[in-house]
């Protein structure tokens, strides 16, 4: 306990209460879980409308519509949800908002970036889920498209947050932004 006192000395409580809420955010996701779901799903469900391609219903963490006049659908489990993929972003995040030398906004920013492409890149995983569905039957287009395009989207999103937000950490391009607009001195 004293060398985590030692070690967090002239951090200061903005730095702190960061950290902890960002790391708190993913494990409140992780321990509500069923809540988290449901979210997804409903999300889920309204993208499926929004695109037109079926009208979409959640109901629990399911998503159900029709496909050639049969009821089909896909269920948000807990290994797809995208929280599973946010602890090592909340960590690192955490970890770099109580390092002094970055700004706190950078881990902040690089946070809420990368967990928002996380969740938009498991929505496009269920909704390629949706189209391959349409495209190839109700068994063919779930089988392909869960296992090989989603897994490809999945991965994609993982790198793309990834990219983003050591992008934001390492430069800060996009996160000072909203601090040099209110600052009295000329842009750098």
């Amino acid at each position: 306990m004293t060398a985590v006192v030692a070690w967090t000395r002239g951090v200061g409580p903005a730095r702190i209460v960061a950290a902890a809420l960002m790391a708190g955010i993913v494990l409140a996701g992780l321990v509500f879980d069923d809540a988290v779901r449901h979210s997804e799903a409903c999300l889920s469900a309204a993208t499926v409308r929004a695109s037109g391609l079926a009208d979409a219903v959640c109901l629990t963490d399911a998503v159900t519509y029709h496909v050639d006049g049969r009821l089909a659908g896909h269920a948000v489990t807990y290994g797809c949800s995208a929280v599973l993929l946010m602890p090592p972003v909340a960590a690192v995040c955490s970890f770099l908002a109580l390092v002094r030398r970055i700004p706190l906004i950078r881990p902040v920013a690089a946070f809420l970036v990368a967990t928002t492409m996380l969740v938009l890149a498991n929505q496009a995983r269920m909704l390629a889920i949706v189209l391959g569905m349409r495209n190839f039957g109700v068994e063919t287009g779930y089988a392909l498209t869960h296992v090989l395009i989603g897994t490809a989207v999945s991965v994609f999103g993982v790198l793309a947050s990834g990219y983003l937000a050591i992008q934001i950490l390492i430069t800060g391009r996009g996160a000072d932004a909203p601090r040099s607009a209110l600052s009295m001195r000329p842009a750098r």
